[in-house]
């Protein structure tokens, strides 16, 4: 039986896949997404409001490079794309170094599916294809994006 057209309480699943800036009020999103265990699987931040704004403080007040954007599904949040040129993050190009070959202007596009019920849909391709396409308008000069899959512990 196929997966139903609509989860029952979220938006429809054909429904626009958009990414907006994250901003100081959808902290709690952050709170909450990683504590499920669908999240925190691959996504091990801590979720405590000193810890939130110590991963994401700078970026809301635009003193580092990369963006902490919301995806939306028909303007409701529905998980996070963290998107930056890798050469800004050196830790993380540190941790790829001989597993890949990491084009200097490549961009990194990491991401999150909040609710567990939209898990299993296509959602998370769709995202990255908005991330990819976006990027690519505001980084022309990327050739290569590249999306890290950590193995779970």
């Amino acid at each position: 039986m196929p997966p139903p057209a609509t989860p029952t309480d979220g938006p429809p699943l054909d429904a626009p896949v958009t990414l907006r800036p994250l901003v100081r009020t959808d902290l709690p999103l952050l709170q909450r997404w990683p504590a499920s265990p669908h999240v925190h699987r691959w996504w091990f931040h801590e979720t405590t409001d000193e810890a939130l704004e110590r991963d994401v403080g700078a970026g809301l007040r635009e003193e580092e490079p990369g963006e902490d954007l919301v995806a939306e599904l028909g303007g409701v949040p529905v998980g996070l794309v963290q998107r930056a040129r890798w050469a800004d993050h050196p830790d993380d190009v540190a941790q790829v170094r001989g597993l890949i070959d990491l084009p200097p202007d490549a961009l990194e596009i990491d991401h999150l599916i909040g609710p567990v019920e939209l898990i299993g849909h296509g959602l998370g391709p769709r995202i990255i294809a908005a991330a990819v396409a976006e990027g690519r308008e505001r980084y022309p000069d990327a050739t290569a994006v590249v999306v890290p899959v950590a193995r779970p512990g």
